[in-house]
């Protein structure tokens, strides 16, 4: 399972993901609820979500980018994935999901592609 560590860079939300290595971790669930609810209260509606830890997703975790997703449409804000590692890409094609979601290399063109 994953555990979402957030933080404000100049009004954008980003959000690192990191592996508790827990599969079974019953305190995800309140984490989580907080990190929908600071996504529907933010004035500024940039997310970018820095996976650059993750080396697997679980169909758990990848219902979880999917929901911070649909959250932040319905806000008509913009997300961007970045620093996602090669076998995290993979997945996300296999489940035809790569085109949900906008995948940038670095910080950087994270922000760029916010900032378009």
């Amino acid at each position: 399972m994953l555990s979402y560590l957030t933080h404000d860079v100049e009004g954008i939300l980003v959000i690192t993901c990191e592996d508790t290595g827990a599969p079974n971790d019953e305190h995800r669930s309140i984490p989580r609820e907080q990190l929908y609810a600071s996504i529907q209260t933010r004035d500024d509606p940039r997310f970018a979500v820095n996976l650059g830890a993750i080396e697997y997703l679980s169909s758990a975790d990848v219902g979880v980018l999917i929901t911070i997703k649909r959250r932040v449409d319905v806000r008509k804000g913009k997300l961007v994935l970045f620093q996602v590692q090669p076998f995290v890409q993979d997945v996300l094609r296999t489940m035809k999901l790569i085109q949900f979601f906008t995948i940038a290399e670095d910080w950087a063109e994270a922000v760029a592609r916010l900032d378009a």
